[in-house]
């Protein structure tokens, strides 16, 4: 019987007798890790530097054990404070703990930790690594939604204006914001010399609010909290919250204020908002502080896409999202979709939409009254909402958006036609349904899970007999639904005899199926999961290795190669991925990814340091609808072969320090480099995802600063491709002597 882990301390004892690598490793063995790492480090702290580094892996396995079972705060700073003299030089040692703050979701340690390993890597190889992964840490830090929320001018000032007419109506006040954010309403509440006190739950927005409070000069107290854990002495006369999301409630905006009602304010304080309001129509739902919900029936081709794909005339499937007609509020069963909605600027839908209804106010919310704050909190909220088509159209979906009262007649509305920073929430039904004028959908409105829910009820088309197969959410159903992408497949398949199909997509059904997912596999013809597929020689086998937001599955990638690998007789479609790019000027790829050059778009507060937060990676571009140019013909930068069965075909996934040219092709300011993917199947016929797919997003890399260039001017960039990410490192200027 080995003796329960016990506390490690800096202070080691290296007594051989106590302490040694046949200990370690016994105790590790049996699960004991903390006695095992004790051992360890006693043991190495005797050895030479150069000693050590055989036992590197053992003890970094044992490390990694310790921190993923035993770890606590405490132990895990004792630990790694001495395994840093052992180890502090070693790349590997670094990014092992970066991988366990990521694990923890503690991201800002973990891009720390990273950020060490960095300075310690040997060879491309770990440099590349490391660099990947503080890339996507930054983006996971902060997303990019964040810009086009603290760039958005008139929001701000609405806001700023309301915190001003409260001041001025409430003497001695004293500010509670809560989820801060970057602060900046805490900083406009605090310029008058009242005392204010923010909180968020945030790390990364946290670390920025202090220090713009310091590059702004004001006193405000913020607390890195949730603020239902906040406690206070003396309670609060104004709150400022700027917590809703697209549908109101998903941020917990009433639990919010029904806590802080109850803890932290005073009876007559001032809110703000004050009032929220939905207005509703076929396809979308309005919001506003007091808060009104709006409502009104869509027609959008691209929200079909995204959401229904009738395979056959038996099967249907649907998004996570997506409704069909039924009580669900008094359904036992509760038959709700996974996800309350989606959200989309349904301005910038590709192929346009169509509102068939007038805006009609579904609910109405008072955040001061507390009663029916409390009913919808406790999930007893339930109305109907009745809309009336006002012309001819295919409706599939009720959008929804905010019309919100910020303090006395101070309002903001998120209409799609305003332009606020707010998308709007879109509801998706089945089956899409033909309404002429004056004919009526019926729907049920209630919030559950903190999340507004509208469900249909009557008026839908008749659902014809077919078994409905509900899809999980990273299921690319765009891409089932692009008529351009599964006939490329389908021709490139169509002299073989035997095919086996991993794309998701279903391309036909006489072809065999491979897929992870269930719902694909029940359909698909002999169906199986990619590790247990097997093909004949001479097969093709057809793969998809992009996710429903255009990023490149490494992983799924290495799944298809192993099935390669195991058939090396079988033919891989595409046998071919490029990756090509071009220069372009974009000013609203700036607006979304950066702060602007107009400080009156922050009513005149300081937030340069959100800046080293800004966006080089920018995803998901809709280029028929996104406002940029061209200003570079279409460069290659690089291309997978996977027809060579000799080759290894796992190192076409990997690019190291790679570089391209790009030439001008007109006078303009260049911000970033556009990239996406080209296929070609073993017919040498190709696929343009840009120009061709209607489901493929291309990406962009934005420059740290915008270049002024003239036609004919040379840019050289340096580019790596590890786990599916495009990495640039550098773009020089091209000298032409």
């Amino acid at each position: 019987m080995f003796p329960l882990p016990r506390p490690i301390t800096f202070q080691v004892d290296t007594e051989s007798t106590r302490y040694s690598l046949s200990n370690a490793r016994l105790y590790s063995s049996q699960r004991h890790y903390s006695l095992a790492i004790l051992n360890y480090i006693a043991v190495l702290k005797s050895l030479p530097t150069e000693n050590r580094l055989k036992y590197l892996e053992e003890f970094l396995v044992t490390l990694q054990a310790f921190l993923h079972r035993e770890a606590n705060e405490t132990n895990t700073n004792d630990v790694l404070r001495v395994a840093t003299i052992i180890y502090g030089t070693e790349f590997r040692f670094w990014r092992t703990i970066a991988e366990y703050y990521y694990v923890q979701s503690k991201l800002s340690k973990s891009l720390a930790n990273f950020q060490r390993a960095l300075l310690f890597a040997k060879g491309d190889i770990e440099w590349l690594q490391a660099t990947t992964s503080i890339e996507n840490l930054k983006t996971n830090l902060f997303d990019a939604w964040h810009w086009r929320m603290i760039n958005d001018g008139k929001r701000n000032a609405k806001f700023v204006e309301a915190i001003n007419g409260a001041l001025n109506a409430k003497q001695d006040a004293r500010v509670i914001d809560i989820g801060c954010g970057s602060g900046i309403f805490s900083i406009a509440a605090a310029r008058n010399d009242n005392p204010v006190h923010a909180c968020d739950l945030d790390e990364t927005m946290c670390k920025i609010a202090r220090n713009c409070f310091i590059q702004n000069d004001v006193r405000v107290k913020l607390f890195e909290m949730h603020s239902n854990k906040l406690a206070v002495k003396k309670r609060y006369n104004l709150l400022v919250s700027e917590t809703v999301d697209c549908a109101i409630f998903g941020e917990r905006i009433v639990e919010t204020i029904l806590d802080a009602k109850e803890r932290l304010l005073e009876e007559d304080a001032i809110l703000i908002p004050n009032k929220a309001y939905f207005l509703k129509l076929f396809f979308i739902t309005i919001f506003t502080l007091k808060v009104s919900l709006l409502f009104s029936l869509l027609e959008a081709e691209a929200i079909d896409r995204e959401n229904v794909f009738e395979y056959s005339d038996t099967i249907t499937f649907i998004s996570d999202c997506c409704n069909v007609e039924g009580s669900a509020s008094k359904n036992i069963k509760r038959i709700l979709p996974p996800s309350p909605y989606t959200c989309s600027y349904i301005e910038e839908l590709k192929d346009g939409y169509r509102l068939l209804s007038q805006p009609v106010e579904g609910i109405s919310v008072d955040f001061s009254d507390v009663s029916q704050l409390m009913k919808i909190k406790n999930g007893q909220f339930v109305t109907e909402l009745t809309l009336k088509a006002n012309k001819t159209g295919v409706a599939s979906a009720v959008c929804a958006w905010f019309r919100l009262n910020l303090f006395g007649d101070i309002e903001i509305c998120t209409s799609p036609d305003e332009g606020y920073c707010w998308q709007q929430a879109i509801y998706p039904f089945y089956p899409q349904t033909l309404v002429k004028q004056g004919d009526v959908l019926r729907f049920e409105i209630f919030i559950k899970d903190n999340a507004l829910r509208v469900h249909p009820i009557s008026g839908l088309s008749t659902i014809r007999e077919c078994q409905i197969l509900r899809l999980p959410q990273w299921v690319d159903l765009m891409a089932m639904n692009d008529s351009v992408v599964r006939t490329f497949y389908f021709n490139a398949a169509a002299r073989y005899s035997s095919v086996l199909d991993c794309t998701d997509l279903l391309i036909d059904k006489r072809f065999s199926v491979a897929s992870e997912y269930s719902a694909i596999r029940y359909v698909g013809n002999k169906a199986t999961s990619i590790e247990k597929a097997f093909c004949r020689p001479g097969s093709v086998i057809l793969f998809w290795p992009f996710s429903n937001q255009g990023r490149f599955l490494d992983e799924y990638l290495t799944s298809i190669i192993g099935l390669r690998l195991r058939n090396p007789k079988s033919i891989l479609v595409p046998v071919q991925l490029s990756v090509n790019g071009c220069l372009i000027n974009s000013n609203e790829l700036c607006k979304r990814s950066r702060l602007l050059q107009d400080k009156e778009t922050y009513c005149g507060i300081d937030l340069s340091p959100m800046d080293d937060y800004r966006v080089q990676y920018f995803h998901e571009i809709e280029t028929k609808t996104f406002d940029f140019e061209q200003i570079s013909e279409d460069v290659e930068l690089f291309r997978m072969d996977f027809s060579n069965s000799n080759r290894n075909l796992l190192d076409q996934l990997t690019r190291v320090k790679q570089h391209c040219i790009f030439t001008c092709s007109k006078s303009s300011v260049c911000h970033a480099i556009l990239f996406w993917f080209t296929l070609f199947d073993p017919n040498g016929n190709s696929l343009d995802l840009r120009r061709q797919s209607t489901a493929f997003l291309p990406s962009a890399f934005l420059f740290s600063n915008a270049k002024s260039l003239n036609v004919d001017d040379k840019l050289k960039a340096i580019f790596s491709f590890l786990h599916g990410n495009l990495l640039f490192h550098s773009i020089k200027d091209v000298i032409l002597i």
